[in-house]
């Protein structure tokens, strides 16, 4: 039974690690591949292909090597029937838009099921480099969703870090080092920008207490850290592009701008019919962001900077913006934050009018009104007849309500009781794990992530693979002032 069940684990393993790898590869392309069946109004993808696997896999092992029930059990049993419920009724009333935001909460399962399968004796060491090697090839071709530059370098870390062989493993961190895309790091969407902060912030804390070394060497360290951080600021990103993100000033002058326009064009507002209303656009050209997940288009952003050109103008002559290099390309970014700043509000009104205790149905379009108004996107509504949260623990409220709230508590209170536990117990990998986990939910609450497989799926697999991890730690009752290097 120990060997039928260990061979149920790799396969399950493998199976999410290849999804994966096409996901990170290929993004919505290989998330959009699926079946159809004539019994069946919506398609079948991927990820929902690789859940049933999961889930007929998880079923087979539990009745073959049943755990001892735990009372907490319970908890997850309600939640999931909480989820089915929703979706089930949503469906029933909406149609299949229903089961995409189902996603949102039934993804989170993925944790149970790489929490369950993985094992330390499925990473045998040629596996290991098979795993290093992939890793260090798609750097090398440069061909991949760049989001996961920090989850494809602190994964190969982590598996270099476990190898036996130190002249092996000292080479390919070397290697690594070298290969590593560093400009991706800022060369990217500014909340993925602002998650690499939180996940540098955090490996700061890390080297202070992990690495028993004399203090001038972790703040050579520190330092070297904090000067690549300021380089790629300055050289990569921009300074706009950061400027962009904490302008207060700009942001309200822009928000009340729009105010003022919607206001004007309220009363000649009709709502859009919603005659065919999509769970997915095909014809996106597989760019990443998602079906109702965008930014404002180039000529978009440049519409709405001619717009608002007056506000450039008397910002040009203040004092606030006396270090910004184009107020032009600065406004595009300030009309992006203001974009999801309006669905936002949009959202919570319609929350606070009707107040929902378990959120509103599955499948009930999510528009937002001031948007139409203005006109934004426009011919987004018309083509999918919805848009996304642009925050996914706003959605996980808006969908859920009650519910959704004692999730969102509950899962980053988890969370951070791992990243004190991996400091506690001075385990790198763990903390490697944990911040890029936080890395991925700071990026959530800016843009379409918990929401579209190829993102959400990669995330809670690596929160289940930080809990099982941490969970085995704890176990074997390594205390801090035992503990040297646990990661191997």
């Amino acid at each position: 039974m120990k060997k039928l069940s260990a061979w149920i684990d790799g396969l399950g393993l493998s199976a999410i690690a290849v999804v994966l790898l096409g996901y990170v590869l290929f993004q919505a392309q290989f998330a959009e591949l699926h079946l159809k069946f004539s019994f069946l109004n919506f398609p079948v993808f991927v990820g929902e292909i690789l859940l049933i696997f999961c889930s007929l896999l998880f079923a087979i092992r539990w009745l073959i090597n049943p755990p001892r029930w735990r009372n907490w059990y319970w908890l997850i049993v309600i939640y999931i029937g909480f989820v089915l419920a929703k979706a089930f009724y949503g469906y029933s009333k909406w149609g299949p838009l229903a089961f995409r935001h189902a996603a949102l909460m039934y993804y989170p399962v993925f944790a149970i099921y790489t929490a369950a399968f993985i094992q330390r004796s499925y990473f045998k060491e040629w596996l290991k480099l098979v795993g290093v090697g992939v890793i260090l090839s798609i750097f090398v071709l440069d061909t991949f969703n760049l989001y996961f530059v920090l989850t494809l370098a602190g994964t190969a870390a982590i598996l270099i870090g476990s190898l036996r062989t130190a002249w092996l493993r000292w080479s390919l961190l070397v290697l690594l080092m070298v290969l590593t895309p560093y400009r991706y790091f800022f060369q990217t969407a500014r909340m993925m920008i602002m998650g690499h902060f939180f996940f540098a912030a955090y490996a700061l804390i890390v080297i202070s207490v992990l690495i028993r070394w004399p203090l001038k060497y972790k703040l050579a360290i520190a330092g070297v850290l904090v000067a690549g951080l300021i380089v790629g600021i300055t050289q990569i990103s921009g300074t706009n592009r950061i400027v962009s993100m904490f302008h207060v000033g700009r942001f309200i002058d822009t928000f009340k701008y729009y105010e003022g326009v919607a206001a004007e064009r309220a009363h000649k507002y009709v709502p859009m019919e919603n005659k065919a209303v999509q769970i997915y656009n095909p014809d996106d050209g597989g760019n990443g962001t998602g079906r109702g997940a965008y930014d404002l288009s180039d000529a978009q952003r440049n519409e709405a900077s001619l717009n608002i050109q007056h506000i450039i103008e008397q910002k040009k002559n203040e004092r606030d913006s006396s270090d910004i290099d184009d107020p032009e390309i600065l406004q595009g970014d300030v009309n992006n934050s203001v974009f999801r700043l309006m669905i936002w509000r949009d959202m919570l009104r319609e929350y606070a009018a009707h107040r929902p205790l378990f959120g509103f149905d599955f499948g009930k379009p999510l528009r937002a009104i001031t948007l139409e108004i203005i006109g934004w996107a426009g011919s987004e509504w018309k083509r999918d007849g919805w848009i996304s949260a642009h925050n996914s623990f706003l959605h996980i409220l808006y969908r859920s309500g009650v519910a959704g709230l004692v999730f969102i508590v509950g899962i980053l209170s988890y969370l951070f009781k791992m990243m004190r536990d991996c400091i506690r117990l001075r385990s790198v990998t763990g903390s490697v794990l944990c911040g890029m986990v936080l890395c991925w939910f700071v990026a959530a609450n800016f843009l379409v992530v918990l929401e579209v497989p190829y993102s959400a799926i990669p995330i809670w697999v690596m929160y289940g693979a930080a809990a099982k991890y941490c969970h085995v730690k704890k176990q074997q009752g390594i205390q801090p002032e035992e503990a040297n290097e646990v990661d191997k």
